[in-house]
């Protein structure tokens, strides 16, 4: 059935393919197009990138690699990883993200969450969930991140605040990680923008 997609289930499939065996699949619940109808975002195109690394640094590399994708990312995850993944997601694609998870679906616990990146992560910071997580991100093109806006706010706020509030405060209002709005508020500071 197709659930073998992104399963230990897919060594068997090679295995059977590689001993000359016919195989062919039948039509069955797949939590990957199961989410994507339900999520509400755009089911095309969309990516299906599996599960993300468990350690935070080499998740926030692959996030940043497909950070400008314009297509609906679907992943996997640990429901023990899912606020930390939601966390660095919001952190590096920026908070104003439309996201989605869904836990448990086809089960009777089902579960459908909707939300900015930053509401979700924040809904589950101290809480941890049960059962299989799919989660889904809008892309890049879909989402509301201005960058002009952005400097214009940063640069406002750096008139008014300490270099550090006038970080947290655009982050925060913009959705945008801290890091990013660091680094273009050093680079007004320098006159490089």
């Amino acid at each position: 059935g197709t659930p073998l997609i992104s399963d230990p289930g897919f060594n068997l499939a090679i295995e059977t393919i590689s001993s000359g065996y016919f195989i062919t699949s039948l039509p069955g619940a797949s939590a990957v197009i199961n989410a994507l109808v339900i999520s509400g975002l755009p089911t095309l195109p969309f990516i299906f990138l599996g599960f993300l690394p468990a350690r935070s640094s080499a998740r926030c590399s692959r996030l940043r690699a497909v950070k400008e994708l314009d297509a609906t990312l679907i992943f996997f995850e640990s429901s023990k990883r899912l606020p930390k993944m939601l966390r660095d997601a919001s952190e590096v694609l920026g908070g104003k993200r439309n996201a989605v998870y869904c836990r448990e679906l086809t089960k009777r616990y089902e579960e459908v969450r909707r939300g900015s990146l930053a509401n979700l992560s924040g809904q589950l910071c101290n809480n941890s969930v049960k059962g299989e997580v799919v989660v889904l991100i809008e892309g890049a093109k879909d989402c509301d991140f201005d960058k002009k806006q952005l400097l214009d706010d940063l640069e406002g706020a750096l008139g008014k605040m300490s270099f550090k509030d006038a970080i947290s405060f655009v982050s925060e209002i913009h959705g945008s990680s801290r890091r990013e709005t660091y680094q273009l508020a050093l680079s007004l500071r320098n006159g490089r923008v």
